[in-house]
């Protein structure tokens, strides 16, 4: 059975997570280049499934402020600076739905 996508309640979060990733840098988004736009695009959706996983903006907000270990043998990061790249972004949003599903 393939991967349904992201439910309805995680893509209605979508647009609340980009104003709140993006609120406060406004004043630079009208020079930022596309890899600025890509990076804001990645963390908004990490932090939209943050929200749907722990229930709360303000539980994934903490979660995306507070360092892990997300990589043996390297430093802790926060997931906020892990989805700054893309495939940070995809190893996070993988560990939420696998914990979303209850797969550790």
């Amino acid at each position: 059975m393939g991967n349904p996508g992201l439910p309805v309640e995680t893509l209605l979060l979508v647009p609340i997570a980009m104003a709140l990733v993006a609120a406060p840098v406004v004043w630079w988004m009208h020079r930022a280049n596309q890899r600025d736009v890509a990076r804001a695009e990645r963390v908004a959706r990490v932090l939209a499934e943050a929200i749907a996983l722990f229930g709360s903006e303000e539980a994934a907000r903490v979660w995306m402020n507070t360092p892990g270990e997300f990589a043996p043998g390297q430093p802790p990061v926060t997931p906020a600076e892990l989805a700054a790249s893309e495939a940070g972004a995809r190893l996070l949003e993988e560990r939420i739905r696998r914990t979303t599903h209850g797969v550790f």
